[in-house]
This record gives structure tokens, C-alpha cells and sequence, in this order.
């Protein structure tokens, strides 16, 4: 069985950017003037806080938005991939065998590196349990109807050789 999908980069806005930019000087002006009456030092310190939470604030912008995700179902292996410009990296590869649960995205606490979507439709995320090393691992996905499909009849095809 081969299965592939991919979820595209979103597009930002140049518009967004230029924002941020001209926020960030814009906030190290009002703070060089606010710190006006303080040694040099402590106004050094807050320019470079504040270029540090500016550059921050961009890095997370692109690395999260700008991000493709691939989801390959090679035979009884789902590999996830995060690809940024032209490198893919599999950041996920498990067994079909090694899922515990397939479900609805429920708004359960997940870290945002664990979620292969770049989307905000929650309503179309599911979560992937399954065991690495030992450890039970929580994923989300927004997979096709395909995919999603397969996941599901695999998981119940498990559930009830497990069963007998």
C-alpha cells in the first residue's frame, strides 16, 4: 500500500513582515526614550531584548507557518516529514503495528513540534498514539479522507487480533 499526501506551506504576507520590522524599531524607539535618563549600558541591554524577542517572533512566523508536511504510508510504515525550503526531514517513521489509538483532534495538550499540521481547521486534526522506545508518543496529523480511512480500518484490524 503507498498512500501520500502533503499539506502546503501556508503563504505569509509580505505585508507581515514589514510590520514586525517596522514594530521592532518602532518599540526600541520608545524605549531608548523611556530610558533616556538611564546609563548607556541599560539602554544596550533593552535594545538587544528587544531585537532578541523581534527575531524570536520572526524565526517562529516562518519556521511555523512556511513549513510543507508529508505524510507517506509505505506498505505497514507511516513516515512524517517536515520540509522546510528544499529539505525534507523525517522527523516520524513507525509501524502500523505500533499505533495504539487513531482519534479526533479534542483539544487535548499536545507540544506545537508534535503537531504535522500547519492548518488552524482543528476540526480536521486527529491524533495518533502509538509506542517509540518504549514510550507512548502523541501526534497530529491532518490526514485525507485516504489516509484517514486506512488508519482507521488498521487500527480496528489490530484491535481485533488483539481481541482473539
Amino acid at each position: 500500500m503507498l498512500i501520500k499526501q502533503t499539506i502546503e506551506k501556508k503563504h505569509i504576507k509580505f505585508v507581515w513582515l514589514v510590520v514586525s520590522i517596522i514594530a521592532t524599531l518602532i518599540a526600541i524607539e520608545i524605549l531608548d526614550s523611556l530610558l533616556i535618563s538611564t546609563p548607556p549600558i541599560v539602554r544596550t541591554i533593552g535594545t538587544f531584548l528587544i531585537l532578541a524577542i523581534a527575531a524570536t517572533y520572526c524565526y517562529r512566523l516562518i519556521y511555523y507557518k512556511l513549513s510543507e508536511y508529508h505524510y507517506n504510508l509505505v506498505g505497514n510504515q507511516l513516515i512524517l516529514e517536515k520540509v522546510m525550503g528544499r529539505a525534507n526531514h523525517v522527523a516520524f517513521s513507525f509501524y502500523l503495528d505500533d499505533i495504539l489509538s487513531f482519534e479526533k483532534y479534542n483539544d487535548t495538550k499536545i507540544p506545537k513540534r508534535d503537531i504535522f499540521t500547519n492548518t488552524r481547521n482543528k476540526s480536521e486534526w486527529y491524533v495518533i498514539t502509538f509506542m517509540k522506545n518504549g514510550q507512548n508518543k502523541k501526534l497530529v496529523i491532518e490526514p485525507n479522507y485516504k489516509l484517514r480511512d486506512f488508519l482507521s480500518e488498521k487500527i480496528n484490524e489490530n484491535a481485533n487480533r488483539e481481541a482473539n
